[in-house]
Order: structure tokens, then C-alpha cells, then sequence
């Protein structure tokens, strides 16, 4: 702060000097400024030059649009609230835009995997919003007409407080031909009757067209809503008033205070919210923000409150307009006004819904708060008994992690694990809960849900970006990169784990699918199998997403050449010998491309030293068990042969005993039968002779 004043008098110096080294053309005075302000009302960098102080000094009019103020004296204040709030909405409009873009990438991402691959096919809806209709024919995806819906639902909502709290404390001889707003809204509503004769209807049949048929919209109009909208639009208290005063007859005075109940076609309007939400035709993705994300439940919350409130301003206006005697309120609010006595009246219908007693005189009274108590008893276990429900169950993934880590502590603590393997087990759990949002270490929980062809357009538009970037897919068939993508494992490791060590027997192929990976290269420890790992490593190369490696695995046994570990967090899918072997066998052009591919990455003198290694093992093998017989080889035809007659031969084996059992089976119930047959013919009944026997001389059952 003590180089801004030097800086102010080294340009009072240099303005003092030009203006006297200057040949004066008038006699005009000039005015020369001595002294900067006190504070300057913005800030500037140190070091900074003369004309860059300068030019700091934007105009006032500049300087109040972006939030900043004038102070007394003419001095420039900026509004820090201002500033942030100017900031936060900037941030705010460049999120909206990036997600857009976002979108828009992910659709275009989607398309082409269906184009790609045949899944299934790309339907592509025209917008109901771009049909052609008649120039009569009121289009309701039309911007103007939406708003004008809204406008409506506007008025319902507040004609749903307004109509009972005017028929219980508005005046009963009132003017309605004064009521300006009445008017005002009956004629919207007939307008809005009106344009409903004319306004096409969604097909019951294709819900993506409009029926622009003027015979079947009225004839669907008149059976559906037309009569609840002409009652509610009526102007029936004006027409009242005005026959009353034609009249103009002593006894038509006292129905003057009933004008009031003809207002009660006019909560019919309420009726109307379903139809205009069905109207604004709301975007399914808000829908099912609105039903199934996690503030849904504070939704609910929001409007199970809002309708409790709308009960006790429904009970509060019958209790004033119909059951109440005159001058019930008590002594302060006699001369109050109308507000005054609305207030008094939501009170005592609360408090006599909650439980509480007040004074009462008439039976009337007395019956109505029965009704109240019995109905703040069972409105209050439901809004107690569902504001609870709800409130548990919008923390009830925080309770559900909350638990898991509490029941982690515990098992970490009763095994006794060193704190750093506590620490990494804790990190782990937490960054799958944030990124997957589970508890038990499965990520691909909702493809094992889905239908096949389900899962694969999911997986194909998880791993697209990887499977663009693997060159082994790159001439592959169709179905092949579907049968190895279904069939990958997802691996996860932390910061610091190894993938794969230099010197271990390699089996699997890895795909980067999140995350950074190193490729080290360590010392090999003389008279050890494998290598040891050590500190003095060297990184040889990075592997992002879409990188891979391990890919000789799939073809040969082979040891690993060097390490690889997790710099962060990472992601690898996994792909098995056994499940390219599988797959390969039923598509064996894709497996020689494949091979082909594989084969170009790697130098002739890598293949061959790999190939000497599987030898040199081979022979270790065969000379540490010498009295073992030489066992061919998997991959030999004649193995093959052997172990299929070997199958052959077991299977007839298990034949021929099921074969034997049948025959024993039948023999023992021939037996029996034969001996069934004998008991009859020594033991005929008393009142017939003895039967003849049927079974020929000489004839064994055994035998047959």
C-alpha cells in the first residue's frame, strides 16, 4: 500500500512538468488535479505502470453495470454481493451450456454404436410439435397456447384460496358487477372454453399425431369436459343480481346474501389441473426427476405441508361463514378487519385440529369441532407418520453408508489390520460409493438386470470410447466385439497396486477404462525365478483410458517383461484366455485377424525369446520329474481324440447300468405280479366258485 501514494505523486509530477514544459496556445487557466483520492475503489498490481494504471480507470457507467456503486465524493465503490452473484450466474449459464453440449455428444455417441452395431433399430420420432395442422386448428404444442395454459393454471390456483375465503368473509350484498378480477377471470375461462372447440386432440390410437377433425374434437370436447367448464365460467351471480334488481321487490332483498354460494361452481376449476399438466406436455426426463430422484421425497414433503394448509384455510372459512355466531371472536378483534378475523378463524381451526379446547356456545359449534378433532386426529398420524417416512428415506443411502463404514470399523478393528491397510480399505469403499454408489464392490449391477440385447447397448456405450481406440477390434466382426465385451471383468485398483508384476506367468489381457496407469521397469535379482520388485524403478510410459496391454497373454504362455501399476485410481477391464478361447473357437477368421494384429505389435526377436522361454520351461519341467511319462500336449489332436473316447467310453459305461437297473425293475414286478396272481387262486371268495387260472401251465415271468 505504501507504493500506490509514490505512484500518485510520480504522475502529479509528470502531468505538473508536461503542462509546464508546453507552449501555452491560450490564455485559458488550466486546472491541475494535485491529489488522488484517498481510496482507490479498485485494486492495482503492484509493479504496475503508468498508463497500465491508467487504464484500470474504466467508466462509472461500466463499472455500476458489472455491480459496482457510487460513493459520496463521486468515488467508484464496487458491490462485492453483486460481483458474486454476477459470478455464480456465469458459472451457472456455462454449466447449462456444457452439459447441452454434453448431451448432445452422448446422443450422437449412442446413434452411432446403433448404426454400428445391429442391436436394434433407431427409431427416430418427429416432434408431435412440428405437425402440419389446419390454420383453425389450434396446435397445442404451441408455445402460445402453453402459456396461455400456464396463465390459466395460475388463476385456478389462486381462485382455489380466493373463492371460499370470499364466500366466508366478503361482504353478502356486494356488487358482483364491481368484482372487476371475477370478471376478468370468467371471461379467460370463456375464451379458454371457446378455443377448446378448436384446439386438436392427441390420438388415442398413435399418440404421436393430432386429430384435426372438427367433428370428433367437439363431440370429444362435449362428452368430456365441456359441462364442468360452462359451470365454471358462468357468470350465474351476476345474472342473479341483475334479475333480482329488475325486480326490485322488498322480499328479493334477503336473497341478496345467498349471491355469494352461487361462487361455488368456480372451484370446479380445479378440476382443470390435470387436463393443462397434461396440456404442457412435461419432458419425461422431469418426470422422472420429480417421481424417482432423491429430493423426490422432499417434493412430497413440500406438498403433503401445502395441502394440510389448504385443509385448515377450507375448515377455516366454513367455521366463519357457516357455523360461527356473530361476534364469536373475542374483544381485541371486534373492531378488526377482515384480514384480522381471517387470521383468528385459521387459528382456532388449527388449534382444534391439533387437540386444543376453546370456548364454544352453540351446538352447531360443538359438532363442528368433534368433526375437526376426529379429522386433526387422522390427518395427524398421516402427516406425521409420512413426514417421517419421507424424511428416512431421503437419508437413507447416507444411513446405508453410514452403517457399512460403522460395520468396517468394527471387523478392521476386531482383525487388528495396521492402520495403513485400514486407511486404503477405507479409501476404497469411499471412491466406489461416490463413483458407483455401492456397498459391496459390484459396479455392472444393473446389466445383470437387464435383457441381453439391454446389456449390450449399455456395455457397447460404456466401452465405445475404449473399443474405438483398441486396434484388435478394428477388423473385427460385429458380434465378436459384443460376445468379448459382454464377457469382460472389471478390475479396480487404488493408488500404488500393482496390475501386473515383471517376471509372473501372464494369462489376462487389460483395458484402461478409467484412470492412469505406469508401465515400470525394475532389476531383476540374480538367483530368483522372477523378478524382485525394488525402489530404483523406472517409468517407462503412461497408460490413460483407452490404452491397453497384456494383449501376447491371449495367445501364448508367457512371462510378464515388465510391471504395471495404478498411479490413481483406475479402472481396468479384463480380458481371460479362457473367454478368447471360447469366444475365438466360434469365429476363427475373427481369431486370425486378431492374431495377425497382435503378432505386428511385437519385434521377431520378442516372439522368439518368449518362445525360447516356453521351451526352456517345458524342459525344466520335464527334467525335475523324469519318471513321469510324457504327457502330450493340450493343444495335440491326438489328446483331443483320447480325451473324447475317454468321455465316450464313461458315458456307455453309465448307459450300460442305467440299462441294467430297467431290466431289474421290471423283473422284480413281474414277481410280484405272479405272486399276487397265486395268493388269489388259493383264496377264492365263499359265494363264487374258483376261477379258472389264466396263466398257462409252465409259464415264468422271469423267463418272459
Amino acid at each position: 500500500m505504501s507504493s500506490i501514494p509514490d505512484m500518485d505523486k510520480e504522475m502529479e509530477d509528470d502531468v505538473v512538468s508536461k503542462v509546464v514544459d508546453e507552449p501555452r496556445v491560450s490564455t485559458r487557466s488550466v486546472k491541475i488535479i494535485p491529489f488522488a483520492p484517498d481510496r482507490l475503489s479498485f485494486s492495482i498490481p503492484r509493479g504496475a505502470s503508468t498508463s497500465n494504471m491508467l487504464s484500470y480507470n474504466t467508466s462509472s457507467d461500466d463499472l455500476i453495470s458489472n455491480g459496482a456503486t457510487l460513493a459520496d465524493g463521486g468515488a467508484i465503490r464496487p458491490n462485492v454481493a453483486a460481483l458474486r452473484a454476477i459470478g455464480k450466474l456465469k458459472l451457472k449459464q456455462k454449466d447449462r451450456a456444457d452439459k447441452r453440449r454434453q448431451q448432445v455428444v452422448d446422443t450422437d455417441r449412442h446413434h452411432a454404436i446403433l448404426k454400428q452395431y445391429t442391436i436394434r433399430a433407431v427409431t427416430k420420432k418427429t416432434p408431435i410439435a412440428e405437425q402440419k395442422l389446419p390454420w383453425h386448428i389450434v396446435n397445442p404444442s404451441a408455445t402460445w397456447y402453453k402459456t396461455w395454459q400456464l396463465m390459466t393454471l395460475g388463476i385456478i390456483c389462486y381462485q382455489s384460496f380466493q373463492t371460499p375465503y370470499s364466500l366466508a368473509f366478503s361482504d353478502a350484498n356486494s356488487n358482483p358487477l364491481l368484482d372487476y378480477f371475477s370478471i376478468t377471470t370468467n371471461t379467460i375461462f370463456g375464451i379458454d372454453t371457446l378455443l377448446n372447440f378448436n384446439t386438436a386432440i392427441a390420438d388415442p390410437v398413435v399418440p404421436d399425431k393430432y386429430i384435426t377433425n372438427r367433428k370428433k374434437i367437439i363431440k370429444s370436447y362435449i362428452c368430456g369436459w365441456f359441462v364442468l367448464d360452462l359451470m365454471a365460467c358462468f357468470p350465474i351471480d351476476i345474472v342473479m343480481y341483475i334479475a333480482l334488481n329488475q325486480a326490485s321487490s322488498s322480499s328479493h332483498l334477503s336473497i341478496l346474501s345467498l349471491l355469494k354460494s352461487l361462487r361455488l361452481p368456480r372451484l370446479l376449476r380445479l378440476a382443470r389441473l390435470v387436463r393443462v399438466l397434461k396440456i404442457l406436455q412435461m419432458p419425461v426426463e422431469w418426470k422422472r426427476w420429480i417421481l424417482y430422484s432423491r429430493y423426490s421425497h422432499l417434493i412430497r414433503l413440500v406438498t403433503m405441508i401445502l395441502a394440510f394448509i389448504f385443509v385448515v384455510h377450507i375448515m377455516a372459512c366454513v367455521w366463519n361463514g357457516s357455523v360461527a355466531t356473530i361476534g364469536w371472536q373475542n374483544t381485541a378483534f371486534q373492531q378488526g378487519t377482515t384480514v384480522d378475523l381471517y387470521v383468528l378463524s385459521y387459528f382456532f381451526t388449527l388449534v382444534t385440529l391439533v387437540g386444543q379446547n376453546m370456548a364454544l356456545e352453540t351446538q352447531g359449534e360443538y359438532m363442528f369441532s368433534i368433526y375437526l378433532l376426529l379429522m386433526g386426529s387422522m390427518l395427524m398420524a398421516i402427516v406425521f407418520g409420512n413426514v417421517a417416512n419421507l424424511l428416512s428415506n431421503f437419508y437413507e443411502n447416507q444411513n446405508s453408508y453410514k452403517k457399512k463404514m460403522e460395520w468396517l470399523f468394527e471387523s478392521m478393528g476386531s482383525m487388528q489390520l495396521p492402520l495403513d491397510l485400514q486407511n486404503r480399505i477405507n479409501e476404497y469403499y469411499q471412491v466406489m460409493w461416490e463413483r458407483h454408489g455401492t456397498l459391496d464392490g459390484q459396479v455392472s449391477v444393473l446389466t445383470q438386470e437387464l435383457s441381453r440385447n439391454l446389456a449390450i447397448e449399455v456395455e457397447l456405450y460404456l466401452r465405445m470410447e475404449m473399443i474405438s481406440r483398441v486396434p484388435i477390434f478394428h477388423n473385427c466382426s460385429k458380434k465378436v466385439v459384443q460376445e468379448i465385451v459382454m464377457r469382460l471383468e472389471m478390475d479396480v485398483y487404488l493408488p500404488g497396486d500393482y496390475v501386473v508384476v515383471h517376471g509372473e506367468i501372464a494369462w489376462e489381457m487389460y483395458f484402461v477404462q478409467s484412470g492412469i496407469c505406469e508401465v515400470t521397469k525394475g532389476r531383476v535379482t540374480a538367483g530368483e525365478s522372477s523378478a524382485s520388485l525394488t525402489d530404483e524403478e523406472v517409468v517407462l510410459r503412461q497408460l490413460t483410458q483407452g490404452d491397453f496391454f497384456g494383449e501376447i497373454a491371449l495367445l501364448m504362455q508367457c512371462k510378464r517383461t515388465a510391471n504395471v501399476r495404478a498411479q490413481i485410481f483406475s479402472e481396468l477391464c479384463v480380458l481371460t484366455r479362457d473367454v478368447f478361447e471360447l469366444i475365438s473357437a466360434k469365429f476363427l477368421e475373427d481369431r486370425m485377424r486378431i492374431e495377425e494384429v497382435i503378432v505386428k505389435r511385437y519385434h521377431p526377436d520378442v516372439l522368439k525369446q518368449i518362445e525360447v522361454e516356453r521351451h526352456e520351461a517345458k524342459g525344466i519341467h520335464v527334467a525335475l520329474h523324469p519318471e513321469a511319462p510324457s504327457v502330450p500336449n493340450d493343444n495335440d489332436a491326438s489328446t483331443k481324440i483320447l480325451a473324447v473316447l475317454g468321455e465316450l467310453s464313461n458315458r456307455l459305461g453309465n448307459l450300460e447300468r442305467k440299462v441294467q437297473n430297467i431290466e431289474d425293475a421290471q423283473r422284480h414286478c413281474f414277481n410280484k405280479i405272479f405272486t399276487a396272481l397265486q395268493v388269489r387262486k388259493k383264496k377264492p371268495p365263499l359265494d363264487h366258485p374258483p376261477p379258472t387260472s389264466s396263466v398257462p401251465p409252465g409259464f415264468d415271468p422271469v423267463i418272459q
